[in-house]
């Protein structure tokens, strides 16, 4: 029985040994040595470090956006595919019905058609930089099938060469994004026939910019009464498909406030990046004339976030408005209405071959698409929405990023941002003489109504588009700093309306709060303010909070550890898990009285819709009527006497979810970042193939950024994606990190590369200096 034993140890040992060897290598693919392929006019040398990022040394710039498409599609073939089936509304044919609403949706708005008419229009240097990644790209594709990743096959997926056009639709995702207005107008006008339009107008908005003498630009009511009274959208009008939410912080520093004398540019870029690998791979770029680093979105050629010997870069969602829905009467006179067949495929093992059909027609008028018509997308009673979308019109010949590499000033980065038509980004940008700059990027509509915050009549039509040139920003203001956060950056009588869709400013006060003071700064000064978890709004509620608790002596230790608080959102403190727990239920109980479950779950999902608003009623309005719940006829609550109602809700949940001993009640057991495996994202396994959860700092209202679904769940859905800030003063050197990996491939051994120094806080030294960039890497690929 022993000898049983001993041999059925061994053998499991032999087993595991040999699965363990099997995983480490099914997925891998191979870096070292030379590959002769037909792609390049000069020689070309991969090298990778430590944690498999690559840097690429090229002859010229053609050949370096080749190599960059190839080494893309090396790491991350899978996600470039699963982008493609995103974006051209196809994934249903592989997850199944689960993804038909976000096809459907992606469909009807046209992404892909978009995308292909403006290619269709691209000058020849725009066209011939889009051709080499997509040459690089599928260069891989003929050579290299016997390494493509495992998932591919998993999910019986052939990938196709790309083109030029299929480029264009990524970039023209991103826009789309960018782009929230659709749903607020949509959010609006559930409240209206919710509420009625007096009572819902008390909801509109409130966008802050602390920079200017009249911080708050009110949200235009004008037009509304022509609408009021036709558009009336069930409980469900909303738009069920769950895309990305963007977020971010971006500042720089001149020379007077830096250490050493020189520019400093700081970014960390806000997603969800839950799904390993994520969505950034960072990588070294190299010619005779190109010096750099950044961040690369697979698809889009070149960096989003970078640095090169001249300038260096990061970006924010400059949430522009560029989507309005029009109140249709499908008269003659006001243009034809044309009609196109949308077939989607859709997985499902019950169909023969496994794939089943469902079609729809597509009607649109010269505003554009009716939206209407399709109940996956927004459901209203007897009106007709079409949605007129600035993507849809924009087809010049530029594209902007593909100068990003080759600008050597502030000015010319300037120039090149201006050329951005499809991507609505805040631009934090300096270079190495020591000036800095940030600006607006995107085509953004004039509208004759002077508003784009609610539905409009056919009336109301677009009128031209903001000049490039009147695009938000500044350069080298006398403050010596310049910085965004999703929020409101229009300057006093900024003459247009540009949404109405931003961040509540707590962490552009934070940016602002600090940087106005900070003298001397280095690089580490910018890693720790990236980290920074003071949380401001915090700061201005919780003394509401405690006074309205000082009556009452059941909550004396609430309130005692509330007044102790440094409002630092700690992952090892428990004041941040009582008072989030508090103010969450205290939102709900706000509303819960006023909207339906499906009317107050989506305001719950839309924060930057209502939060400064609600902050304002809850410091400024302590008897608003918004605080009265209308199911105790008899009493007439008061700020003060829901406050005390919501925490105790909120303390019989967290006794719920985290026990009784109010000793353990520590924020990140609430506030957890999981990372999970596109091939299991939630069950059994998602921790082996993943990262099982991890406490994380910060909110969705500090520097740190980690921001939760709202009451329903306090996990940390998108938060900083990755960290780079890039001092002039180095010219080594950038440091950085990314919460994923570099290579989209389960098991290979960059799927989670840098997700130890992200969870420590730590960095890695990103090289600039293709001599430094040499000694660092281990391997490499020497193409011929």
């Amino acid at each position: 029985m022993i000898r049983i034993f001993k041999f059925t140890g061994v053998a499991l040992a032999v087993l595991l040994l040999a699965l363990w060897w099997w995983l480490s290598s099914v997925n891998d693919y191979a870096t070292p040595g030379t590959l002769d392929i037909d792609l390049f006019d000069a020689p070309v040398v991969v090298r990778r470090d430590t944690l498999g990022v690559p840097y690429i040394f090229a002859g010229n710039e053609i050949d370096l956006i080749r190599a960059q498409g190839f080494i893309t599609a090396q790491d991350r073939l899978f996600q470039l595919e699963y982008y493609r089936l995103l974006i051209e509304g196809r994934l249903a044919s592989v997850i199944g019905e689960s993804a038909l609403s976000p096809d459907i949706l992606i469909r009807v708005m046209d992404v892909a058609g978009n995308a292909r008419r403006h290619a269709a229009e691209l000058g020849e240097p725009e066209r011939a930089y889009l051709q080499a990644y997509a040459e690089g790209v599928n260069a891989y594709l003929a050579c290299c099938s016997d390494d493509f990743p495992l998932e591919l096959s998993l999910l019986d997926l052939t990938p196709s060469p790309w083109s030029v056009e299929q480029l264009m639709m990524v970039m023209h995702f991103i826009g789309f994004t960018h782009g929230r207005n659709m749903m607020d107008e949509l959010l609006m006008a559930q409240l209206v026939a919710t509420l009625g339009p007096e009572r819902a107008a008390e909801l509109v908005p409130l966008n802050i910019n602390p920079d200017r003498a009249s911080p708050a630009l009110p949200v235009s009511l004008s037009g509304w009464e022509d609408w009021t009274g036709i558009v009336v959208p069930t409980a469900s009008a909303l738009t069920p498909a769950r895309f990305p939410q963007l977020g971010s912080n971006n500042w720089a520093i001149g020379p007077g406030r830096s250490a050493s004398g020189r520019a400093i540019v700081a970014n960390d870029p806000h997603l969800d990046a839950r799904i390993l690998p994520g969505p950034w791979l960072p990588m070294g770029l190299f010619t005779p004339n190109i010096e750099s680093f950044g961040l690369h979105l697979p698809g889009v050629p070149g960096f989003l976030v970078g640095r090169t010997g001249q300038v260096a870069w990061g970006v924010t969602n400059g949430y522009a408005d560029t989507q309005d829905l029009f109140v249709e009467t499908l008269a003659p006179e006001d243009g034809p209405v044309t009609s196109r067949t949308e077939v989607f495929q859709i997985k499902d093992d019950a169909a023969p071959d496994g794939i089943r059909t469902h079609t729809i027609d597509v009607r649109s008028t010269p505003r554009g698409p009716i939206v209407t018509d399709h109940p996956e997308i927004v459901t209203a009673n007897d009106v007709t929405l079409s949605l007129h979308w600035a993507l849809a019109g924009t087809q010049r010949p530029t594209i902007g990023i593909d100068r990003f590499l080759t600008a050597t000033s502030v000015a010319e980065f300037d120039a090149a941002i201006a050329d951005i038509d499809v991507m609505f980004f805040n631009v934090a940008f300096a270079d190495a003489s020591g000036n800095i700059s940030r600006r607006s990027t995107g085509r953004v509509p004039i509208r004759s109504s002077g508003n784009g915050a609610f539905a409009q009549p056919l009336s109301k039509a677009w009128t031209g588009w903001i000049a490039k040139s009147e695009m938000p920003g500044a350069i080298n203001p006398a403050d010596g700093w310049v910085a965004s956060a999703n929020g409101d950056m229009r300057v006093e009588d900024y003459p247009y309306y540009y949404s109405s869709h931003f961040a509540p400013s707590y962490r552009y006060r934070r940016i602002k709060q600090v940087l106005s003071g900070a003298a001397d700064w280095d690089a580490e000064d910018h890693w720790q303010l990236i980290r920074d978890d003071l949380n401001l709004h915090a700061q201005r509620l919780v003394p509401i909070i405690v006074n309205a608790l000082s009556n009452e002596p059941q909550f004396a230790d609430v309130a005692d550890v509330l007044t102790q608080w440094d409002f630092r959102d700690d992952k090892d403190a428990i004041a941040p898990s009582l008072y989030h727990a508090i103010f969450e239920q205290l939102f709900h109980d706000i509303f819960a009285d006023d909207l339906d479950t499906d009317t107050l779950l989506q305001l719950e999902r839309n924060r930057y819709f209502w939060l400064e608003r609600v902050d304002q009623w809850l410091v400024e309005q302590p008897n608003t009527p918004w605080f009265d719940d209308q199911t105790t006829p008899d009493t007439i609550e008061s700020r003060d006497a829901l406050i005390v109602r919501a925490t105790t809700k909120a303390l019989f949940r967290l006794n719920e979810e985290l026990g009784e001993d109010r000793a353990q009640w520590q924020w990140g057991r609430l506030h957890t970042v999981q990372f999970v495996s596109p091939l299991r994202t939630q069950g059994v396994g998602a921790n082996w193939l993943g990262v099982a959860p991890m406490p994380q700092s910060g909110s969705g209202e500090t520097l740190r950024r980690g921001q939760y679904g709202g009451n329903s769940s306090f996990e940390s859905e998108f938060f900083d994606s990755a960290q780079f800030v890039s001092d002039f003063a180095n010219t080594d050197y950038v440091i950085g990190v990314i919460s994923g990996g570099v290579t989209a491939r389960q098991w290979h051994d960059g799927f989670k590369s840098f997700v130890p120094l992200w969870a420590r806080d730590d960095y890695a030294k990103w090289w600039i200096d293709p001599e430094q960039a040499r000694i660092h890497t281990e391997s490499f690929i020497d193409f011929k």
